[in-house]
């Protein structure tokens, strides 16, 4: 009679040789994979300068090392940079220099210093990145108000993944209004369109102490108007400037010790481009944040009312939240000349806080539309604000030449660039409250 196979003492009898050929299954990948990570090192940012007519390239790169206190792979940032007559020159000495594989496909964002932002076309230098596929063209574009290099270097006294993973952090920032999230790719194509015209952001880091020298100096503007966006860091060490050759790899965000607490700044400006060409800044409180409000993917805003048109709140300043605005725009010709209808739609607000002499519980039917009347008219002063800025710089950043060539064609074609639509263009800023809470 055949015996019949028993699985159980199959496995009884050949446990040792099953375990033995899971090890040797397993253990080669593990070591396999750690040592490609020990080989390579991962450039998560990258930030461009131009000094002595050389461009200066400084890589944020992650080091991996395997794990001390617990398995797996640990990680600390790193910057090298290098300078070359070309771009592609600095680029690769840089991978050169790091002695290790540089994979540069990790780049999340790129930061271009000031210097090179007023002196060059930058569709030139960011098509490099469209060209070469070593960094991807969806990488974030920043600018910086000095050394984009200066910049980069302080995101080694912020928390690991914030640092890291800025372009998440402008992600967040747009929907509340206080960045712009602009791809190589769409700022390339921005400048490229019929407007010929973009904005981005200003990467910058501030300090408590900075801040506070800044407020005592008077230099710190108006109310800011934005906030919940700023992020701690470990601390502030010297970063080992910006020399020609770099940073060392020694130069590591090691943690520990009693260090300045580093933050992103709050929006205070936004750089404007026409044909790739640097116009000027958008800034201060109204032009910044009546950009804001034209900008589409921006989401949500915070408000500080005054001077409100009531007896009992003259004196009170109110705190809104918009949770939530659409736009829509229109083109129109009235007596042959361009106008721009733009109505912001805020589909939710919530009045946060009344700051005043008296205690409001409830608000009455004057005092209500007092408020809304007021956010409708500090929403039409900061568009107005920032369109008048934009025929300043002679930038169509609110895209009414490519709206107008579009639907209307016929009226349009007459006019032979957007700097000549935009000189004759008016603006009416309508705006609609659907919802405001207290």
């Amino acid at each position: 009679m055949k015996k019949r196979f028993n699985i159980k003492e199959f496995f009884k009898r050949h446990l040792g040789i099953i375990i033995i050929l899971i090890v040797l299954l397993v253990f080669p990948t593990s070591f396999s994979n750690q040592t490609r990570l020990n080989m390579r090192v991962i450039v998560t940012g990258v930030a461009i300068d131009k000094s002595d007519d050389k461009y200066e390239v400084t890589a944020q790169i992650v080091k991996t090392s395997p794990g001390t206190e617990s398995p797996g792979v640990s990680a600390m940032v790193n910057f090298i940079s290098d300078k070359d007559e070309s771009l592609l020159g600095a680029i690769s000495k840089i991978s050169y220099k790091a002695g290790k594989v540089s994979a540069f496909s990790h780049t999340n964002f790129i930061v271009i210093g000031k210097e090179l932002m007023e002196s060059e076309d930058i569709n030139t230098c960011l098509n490099y990145f469209i060209r070469d596929i070593i960094i991807k063209d969806t990488a974030l574009v920043l600018f910086a108000e000095d050394k984009a290099s200066d910049e980069i270097k302080k995101t080694k006294d912020i928390e690991l993944s914030v640092g890291i993973g800025i372009q998440k952090v402008f992600i967040f920032k747009e929907k509340e209004s206080d960045g712009i999230m602009i791809t190589v790719q769409d700022f390339l194509n921005d400048n490229e369109d019929l407007s010929k015209s973009s904005v981005a952001s200003i990467l910058k880091f501030t300090s408590i102490e900075e801040e506070s020298s800044s407020d005592q100096s008077g230099s710190s503007g108006g109310e800011s108007s934005n906030s919940g966006t700023s992020e701690s860091g470990k601390g502030e060490t010297e970063g080992g400037g910006g020399g020609a050759s770099g940073s060392s790899e020694s130069e590591s965000s090691s943690g520990g010790g009693e260090e300045k607490i580093k933050y992103f700044a709050p929006t205070e400006k936004l750089a404007c481009f026409c044909n790739g060409k640097f116009k000027g800044m958008l800034s201060g409180d109204k032009e910044v944040l009546g950009y804001m409000l034209c900008y589409s993917k921006a989401r949500s805003d915070d408000f500080s009312i005054k001077n409100i048109d009531c007896e009992s709140l003259k004196d009170s300043t109110i705190g809104i939240k918009v949770k939530s605005k659409k736009n829509k725009y229109k083109i129109r010709y009235e007596n042959g000349k361009p106008k721009l209808d733009l109505v912001v739609a805020v589909k939710s607000a919530e009045i946060e806080s009344i700051q005043s002499d008296k205690l409001f519980s409830s608000l009455s039917k004057e005092e209500y539309k007092a408020i809304k009347d007021a956010l409708e008219k500090d929403i039409r002063e900061k568009v107005s604000a920032c369109f008048e800025k934009s025929k300043e710089l002679k930038a169509d950043i609110l895209k009414a030449y490519e709206l107008a060539y579009k639907t209307k064609y016929k009226e349009t074609k007459n006019y032979s660039s957007s700097e000549e639509f935009l000189n004759d263009l008016d603006i009416n800023v309508e705006v609609k409250i659907d919802r405001l809470e207290y």
